[in-house]
């Protein structure tokens, strides 16, 4: 911890004191969307998977294909 920025430990606590209670499954559903739905265990989830869960899909595939 001492290795830490002010800023990150404060960061970890209020992520502990905000989910700390929660079960495995609840953070799952929280932090894993469709993209991760759609795919199969162990497998990368594809970038257009990922991209078609945002607001702006469209936009960020267009930039995404410039590159």
């Amino acid at each position: 911890m001492d290795m830490l920025a002010e800023s990150e430990v404060e960061c970890i606590q209020k992520t502990i004191a905000k989910y700390g209670k929660n079960t495995f499954g609840e953070l799952t559903d929280i932090t894993h969307d469709s993209a991760w739905h759609a795919t199969d265990d162990n497998q990368p989830i594809p970038m257009e998977f990922i991209v078609s869960t945002l607001s702006n899909a469209a936009e960020v595939a267009g930039y995404l294909r410039v590159y």
